[in-house]
């Protein structure tokens, strides 16, 4: 079998099957909560903008590639939380991007200014495209391969729920509500696949060891409920609220098992995924974050990548009314 053709059907199945396609789950997701829950809209109280760079699976042609950018802020006086998120994704012929706007409402439970419950909404737009141009089948008739650029626009809408104390928090949200019940008569979206509804449960703590360092557990759970289910399990620890330095393993279940031919024979690819993820995250100063995700795949194809690299930077701007009691470390 042709080395390209079996990365290209390894690409789109583990790519397509194990992520929803308008929102890659990045490693680095805790730090910027707005990605996978609109009810984290303006959680720091003060206006922060994120951006996100993912390269996987280096060495290999059109191997997936992300790119997201985010920027949240507190209104009403913490009352509200807004923000703006949009992302893009890369792999080979294929591509999507999506943008949302969210609005969170904030409630205050008693009388600590750091034990909030949020409500968030999220409304926006994806689009899917594949350009049949720098596809090289085999079969050049077959109808069911795009011979040009083909591209759909669907509508969407999230919705979330996040409580927080100055000690943990527990998030529940849902996102592709609206995509896969809007009904589309052009034949081209035949070319992409359903989204489906995702659902994510992540939790956290801080645990204070001593006056230098702070340790952090959390989770988050993916699922949609038909191809695939994901699990991310986090350590970091917090040296002088200045480093963060943690690990991770993330465990994904393939519902719908990838498949190629090899002589004439169906064999399957990967009913599971399973990465070791290590990052750091440094406060260059009170203003800008930076950080560094690697995940390395434990399969058999990982010895012909060179793992899965993901950037970030975030910047802070306080208000000149300091709305938080205590500083927000999640």
């Amino acid at each position: 079998m042709n080395k390209k053709i079996f990365f290209y059907i390894f690409f789109c199945n583990i790519w397509i099957v194990s992520n929803a396609q308008e929102n890659e789950q990045f490693s680095q997701y805790m730090f910027s909560g707005v990605y996978i829950n609109p009810a984290y809209s303006g959680y720091k109280d003060q206006l922060n903008v994120h951006t996100f760079y993912r390269n996987q699976w280096l060495g290999i042609d059109g191997a997936p590639r992300s790119f997201s950018f985010a920027v949240d802020a507190p209104a009403n006086n913490g009352k509200v939380g807004l923000s703006f998120i949009a992302g893009a994704n890369r792999i080979g012929a294929q591509s999507s991007n999506w943008a949302y706007t969210s609005f969170a409402y904030k409630v205050r439970l008693g009388r600590n200014e750091d034990e909030k419950l949020s409500f968030g909404l999220s409304v926006g737009l994806l689009q899917n495209s594949i350009d049949g141009r720098k596809l090289r089948p085999e079969d050049t008739g077959d109808v069911l391969i795009p011979q040009e650029l083909i591209s759909t626009s669907l509508p969407d809408a999230r919705l979330g729920v996040h409580y927080s104390n100055d000690k943990w928090y527990v998030g529940l949200s849902a996102e592709n509500i609206l995509a896969k019940f809007i009904k589309n008569r052009n034949r081209q979206i035949n070319f992409f696949k359903n989204e489906n509804p995702n659902y994510y449960l992540t939790a956290g703590v801080l645990l204070p060891i001593n006056e230098v360092i702070q340790i952090k557990p959390s989770f988050l759970i993916k699922e949609d409920l038909d191809n695939s289910s994901a699990v991310d399990a986090n350590l970091f620890f917090l040296i002088k609220d200045k480093i963060w330095i943690g690990t991770g393993y993330r465990y994904i279940k393939l519902k719908e098992q990838g498949r190629y031919i090899d002589n004439g024979n169906y064999k399957s690819i990967l009913q599971s995924q399973k990465s070791i993820i290590t990052m750091i995250e440094f406060f260059a100063s009170e203003k800008i974050r930076l950080g560094y995700a690697y995940d390395k795949t434990l399969n058999d194809f990982s010895a012909s990548t060179l793992g899965i690299h993901e950037l970030s930077i975030g910047f802070y701007f306080k208000s000149k009314k300091e709305i938080l009691g205590t500083p927000r470390r999640f």
